[in-house]
């Protein structure tokens, strides 16, 4: 059904100086006539600026500038008039319009009066100053309009060869005399862009978004292909997975920028083995589960913090060198502009294993990880409200279920390099999605990074995206607002998509209004959730769109990856400000296995969870330790006979008996040899040392 270009549309009011924007902006005219509002009778009048003998729009005052208008254009089809009162176009053949009186002479001018017609609309405030012309007035022209001239209210009208456009204040949009479908609700033709206030040059166009009220279509380029699959093979044992992480690569780098920095620091006889380094992470890893206040209590004589495994494993003071001289780089090389240049090398291995043995999957999710640290350092983040407040950052992209594919560590701007339009959190996953084999994944992500033009430069490398994203970053998508959508009942949406671009933004309204962008789900089919009603004290089911019922599914992964980690973190602490960076990333090699080993036991009946998996790995190797490492006397101090037996129980006088043993002992009271023990006490007393052994 075509538009009535007749019917009386809301107010129009520009100002001279829009009017010579719009001029300038449509060069499909023959000529123009503007008509300005005259100001005030009384009125005071800025002086003239420049010659009266030669006028124009450039020579205006600021008063003249701000002046009301209304202009006429006429070209090959006839007239063409956008008025103040009407704010439509109107033809000249039947039009019934009467042009406009001649502008009066303002109070106080200087030179003759104007030639330039006006019409007279709603007249400048009482003894108001207004501006004179600057140029001649024997010649006016847009370019010799005054301030208040080229501020003044006005209207335009264009024609065009498809028909005649009208602009106005109230709606922002031209509309077009020729025949167009009111029930379509799309905004294919976009806007003209207004010249905001106080920019410069040319305004700036509008995104060539063409939003409809439609839901998007699937594409075949980015459906997943299982034939593309291409997964590693994997070992079946706890410890074998472990070692594609610490391979022999990664230990010999441990041992051989160990030994560089000892000798850096001077102490030039000190050497570590490949074995050591194992049993050394072994009881790092041991102290994740079996935590003690401080780490020598591990080889202390006291049974109730004693461990003999880490014991039997390696000796104190051995433990205490090689923690003393652990590095992972060479510190004459280091990159001054990195910040985790102490740890990249380790960074880039793990990462690269990481990708090497990511069993494919198509559902991916991009969030950021804290590593606890609360020292001093520039890369040391705050994020309020999170488990984790102090520390590091990094940014992790994981599998649904939390297998990690690539980190990158938080460095403020140096971190990536922005790019226009994306922002750090749009090149970020830019960033991590690199490493990704050649598939269609599905990678979903927070408000964050999301962003239309995130959405469309994944898109052009194949790959599918849903995201939350901002309310100030819809662009010019026509959605209902939020204020809107919270009026609205709970479950209510709306949804615009741009089936060109392949793109879909929809609003849902839950407990709160949430919008959500995705190249790949839409809204149907429509689900449903269960949500908790005050109003009828009971559980309702209230719709859900498709794409949130994916977003939710898939974006969890980064938290269950940080749930695994921090259920034994390694315990066993240091100064260096590295130092949890290590430990994080040992940690997170123990989570990368058990993600392997349960994926190759899917079918086993009772597969071994997280702990089981580490206490094997810390096992073996403290088992696998070298011999020479566990030779000499057993560690740890012997408490003294009459100390080992607490005074409370030695002084109790309850059921102590004693009794004839088949090996000698040392008697706890006079420390001669004995045949005899106390059965409570459990350490040798003679006969007649027995009541003075438990005697005060």
């Amino acid at each position: 059904m075509a538009k009535n270009v007749n019917k009386k549309q809301p107010n129009k009011r520009y100002t001279v100086s829009e009017v010579l924007d719009l001029l300038e902006d449509c060069g499909d005219y023959e000529s123009a006539d503007v008509y300005i509002e005259p100001p005030d009778v009384n009125a005071l009048t800025d002086e003239d600026s420049g010659d009266e003998n030669e006028a124009g729009p450039s020579n205006f005052t600021g008063r003249q500038l701000r002046a009301r208008a209304a202009v006429t254009l006429k070209g090959p089809r006839g007239k063409r008039i956008m008025g103040e009162d009407s704010g439509t176009s109107s033809d000249d053949f039947g039009d019934t319009t009467k042009p406009p009186g001649p502008s009066k002479r303002t109070k106080g001018s200087k030179g003759p009066s104007k030639k330039t017609s006006a019409q007279r609309g709603r007249a400048p405030d009482v003894n108001t100053l207004a501006d004179e012309d600057t140029g001649d007035e024997n010649e006016a022209g847009p370019s010799n309009f005054t301030g208040r001239q080229l501020r003044a209210r006005a209207a335009v009208t264009l024609n065009e060869p498809c028909g005649r456009r009208i602009i106005g204040e109230d709606s922002g949009t031209s509309s077009d005399e020729s025949s167009s479908d009111d029930s379509d609700k799309s905004t294919d033709a976009p806007c003209p862009s207004k010249r905001t206030k106080g920019s410069k040059g040319p305004a700036k166009k509008t995104p060539a978004y063409r939003w409809r009220a439609t839901d998007i279509k699937p594409s075949e380029d980015l459906k997943w292909n299982e034939e593309n699959v291409d997964n590693a093979d994997l070992p079946n044992t706890v410890i074998e997975l472990f070692e594609l992480f610490f391979d022999p690569v990664v230990i010999d780098l441990i041992c051989t920028e160990s030994v560089r920095y000892a000798a850096f620091k001077g102490n030039h006889n000190f050497s570590v083995t490949p074995g050591e380094i194992k049993t050394f992470i072994a009881i790092l890893i041991v102290s994740g589960y079996c935590s003690v206040p401080r780490r020598r209590m591990y080889w202390s004589g006291d049974e109730d913090v004693r461990n003999e495994a880490i014991v039997n494993g390696m000796k104190r003071d051995r433990f205490d060198e090689i923690m003393k001289y652990f590095h992972l780089t060479d510190n004459n090389n280091l990159d001054v502009t990195d910040k985790f240049s102490k740890v990249r090398p380790l960074f880039n291995l793990m990462n690269e294993r990481f990708q090497k043995y990511f069993q494919q999957e198509e559902n991916l999710s991009v969030d950021e990880s804290m590593i606890p640290y609360f020292g001093r350092h520039s890369a040391k983040q705050f994020i309020k409200g999170k488990p984790i407040r102090y520390g590091y950052k990094v940014w992790i992209l994981t599998t649904s279920l939390g297998y990690a594919i690539n980190l990158i560590p938080y460095q403020g701007a140096a971190t990536v390099k922005a790019v226009p339009g994306l922002g750090m959190g749009g090149q970020v996953v830019l960033d991590l999605v690199t490493a990704l084999p050649q598939n269609c994944f599905h990678v979903t992500f927070d408000n964050l990074f999301s962003s239309l033009a995130l959405a469309e430069e994944l898109t052009r490398r194949g790959l599918a995206c849903t995201g939350t994203v901002r309310a100030n970053r819809t662009g010019d998508c026509p959605i209902l607002d939020t204020k809107t959508m919270e009026k609205k009942a709970r479950g209510s949406y709306d949804f615009k998509a741009d089936n060109e671009k392949g793109m879909i933004m929809t609003r849902w309204n839950d407990n709160n209004v949430v919008t959500l962008l995705s190249n790949k789900y839409g809204v149907e089919p429509l689900g449903t959730a269960s949500r908790w009603s005050k109003k009828e004290g009971q559980r309702v089911a209230v719709p859900q769109p498709n794409v949130v019922k994916h977003y939710n599914s898939t974006m969890g992964g980064v938290d269950r990856l940080d749930q695994n980690v921090g259920l034994y973190r390694c315990g066993i602490n240091s100064k260096k400000w590295w130092w949890p960076i290590l430990l994080y990333l040992i940690d997170m090699c123990v989570q990368q296995t058990w993600q392997l080993y349960r994926r190759l036991h899917e079918s086993a009946i009772f597969p071994k969870d997280q702990l089981a998996v580490r206490r094997e790995i810390a096992n073996i190797w403290l088992k696998q330790a070298p011999v020479n490492s566990r030779t000499g006397r057993k560690g740890g101090k012997y408490a003294a006979l009459d100390k080992r037996v607490p005074p409370h129980v030695r002084f109790d006088g309850n059921s102590h008996f004693i009794e004839k043993t088949e090996k000698q002992a040392r008697c706890a009271s006079c420390g001669m040899k004995c045949r005899q023990r106390c059965i409570k006490c459990q350490v040798g007393v003679h006969d007649r040392c027995f009541a003075h052994f438990h005697s005060k």
